[in-house]
């Protein structure tokens, strides 16, 4: 299973990687452990873009204890192009590096992920692959949605009789975002734990911080 395609990448290889992961991600979603419930550092990592072809991870962490905050943000060659549903491996690279040296100074306890979890063609989104890569929690909080066939009255959204995300309305008149569990978190709990992050209509805190950082960074604004 090949994390990060770091020799030549292959459409075809990425897909076989994305249905391995795919397998992992669903045995593991139920998984939840307690602490998670109460007070818990929760971080986020979001990307941006350089027009020099560069790419920016930043990764921020709250700890809701000591209700401080870490960020680190750092920058890598653009070594993929963009092609949709394979956004992961362009991505979690670098963000998976960020989220490494942040945790080298405080302890992660979830992860959300600008991106989406399992609600992709193959299950296999970047908070998924990210996931996977770190071994961490994650929730995949996108701005549209990638694939579906079907959304219910109450926001949950299916994609082949698969039951992969529900849509987040709340505060009102915010922008709707996509929630989709990543990897070790149901979507019960992922949607519980986003909609308790988000304050004001924008991102949910922290991934507000984390694209607020990536952005002026890619700018040479920080």
């Amino acid at each position: 299973m090949d994390m990060f395609m770091k020799r030549r990448f292959s459409i075809k290889k990425a897909k076989a990687s994305q249905l391995l992961f795919k397998e992992k991600a669903f045995a593991q979603l139920s998984l939840i452990k307690t602490y998670l419930s109460d007070n818990i550092n929760i971080a986020a990592v979001d990307c941006a873009f350089t027009k020099g072809k560069e790419i920016i991870a930043s990764a921020v962490a709250y700890r809701r204890e000591e209700n401080d905050a870490f960020f680190v943000a750092i920058r890598d060659k653009i070594r993929i192009p963009y092609i949709p549903g394979f956004l992961g491996f362009r991505e979690v690279p670098v963000a998976a590096a960020a989220v490494s040296i942040l945790r080298d100074f405080v302890d992660i306890d979830l992860l959300l992920v600008d991106g989406h979890g399992i609600a992709h063609p193959r299950f296999s989104g970047s908070a998924t692959h990210l996931g996977l890569a770190l071994d961490i929690p994650t929730i995949g909080v996108a701005k549209s949605l990638l694939v579906y066939d079907k959304i219910d009255e109450e926001g949950n959204f299916f994609y082949k009789g698969i039951l992969i995300g529900k849509i987040l309305s709340y505060p009102e008149n915010a922008r709707k975002l996509y929630i989709s569990p990543g990897y070790k978190i149901p979507l019960e709990k992922a949607f519980e734990i986003v909609k308790n992050l988000r304050k004001k209509p924008g991102l949910p805190f922290p991934l507000n911080y984390a694209d607020k950082i990536s952005k002026k960074v890619a700018k040479d604004e920080l």
